[in-house]
């Protein structure tokens, strides 16, 4: 396995200081950037993860997954237009599953029925971070997609919920000796890392900060493990090639939406996030579906 966890620092930090030098223009430009090219291509390539874990994959098959791929993504887009408070509270626990289990999969037994609680905890937290240290615009965004203002107390009573029920999983999994204390420290310091970043950050560049560099591309390194059972530079190249199509219609529609709502940035960071809840439900579907050793 590659020894991503230093790169992940350095940019961490990296991105720190680009905050603290560089306007929220810039950072805006950047995390765009960033969430569009390694954010997206990270989950480019789920129908080849789906077609790697079955032997039999065919047309049929295919045709089934495709059609349930589209269903996910047409169902998503008609809660944020019928039920906009559901599908933004369903975004934010599945993206709070999904994060959580990247990060903790490693660390703890898979196969535990409390893992997925811990992970969606452990998710839930880092949303709590953003939101608080970034509270206003948060309330700005969820107004735009909900008509809803948000009181700015819950996102201080969010963090020490999530807090609180991380620290009690993580005694009861000490105590079984499930995880290490030394886990447990590690996690504190990364936490802590994140707060400061959070605090100095915007909000896009904020979630572009943790959803690329400490998500995105320790899952495009999985992925690319899982499907080509190396790490080579050809594999990396191989798993591009095959995700650039999909890259470049996620890059056209970017430019579109761009150019229809560029005189009201304070609604094209809402449909940004619309747009990814879109991609993350079926996206998430598809990992789960995955073998356990993936």
């Amino acid at each position: 396995m590659i020894d991503y966890k230093s790169f992940i620092i350095v940019a961490t930090f990296f991105s720190l200081w680009i905050s603290v030098y560089f306007s929220i223009e810039v950072e805006s430009f950047l995390a765009y950037i960033l969430i569009l090219s390694f954010g997206i291509i990270h989950g480019a390539n789920d129908l080849r993860l789906i077609e790697r874990k079955y032997i039999n994959f065919n047309k049929s098959v295919f045709t089934k997954i495709i059609s349930a791929y589209i269903l996910f993504v047409g169902i998503t887009g008609g809660l944020f237009y019928f039920f906009p408070i559901t599908a933004l509270t369903l975004f934010v626990v599945l993206s709070s599953y999904h994060f959580g289990e990247e990060h903790l999969s490693s660390k703890i037994n898979k196969s535990l029925k409390t893992s997925p609680i811990l992970y969606t905890i452990h998710g839930l937290l880092i949303f709590s971070i953003i939101f608080l240290c970034n509270q206003n615009a948060v309330i700005e965004i969820i107004q735009e997609i909900t008509n809803k203002v948000v009181p700015s107390h819950y996102f201080t009573i969010f963090l020490i919920g999530s807090i609180t029920f991380l620290f009690l999983f993580f005694l009861v999994k000490l105590k079984t000796k499930e995880i290490k204390l030394v886990e447990i420290l590690e996690e504190t310091f990364y936490l802590l890392i994140l707060y400061v970043i959070f605090k100095t950050a915007s909000l896009i560049w904020s979630f572009a900060i943790y959803f690329v560099f400490w998500h995105s591309i320790p899952s495009l390194i999985r992925q690319v493990k899982y499907l080509y059972g190396n790490h080579k530079a050809s594999s990396f190249k191989e798993y591009l090639k095959s995700s650039f199509l999909y890259w470049v219609i996620s890059i056209v529609g970017l430019v579109v939406i761009y150019f229809l709502f560029n005189n009201n940035e304070n609604l094209f960071t809402p449909i940004l996030f619309i747009l990814l809840a879109c991609i993350t439900f079926p996206h998430v579907w598809i990992i789960s579906r995955l073998d356990k050793d993936y």
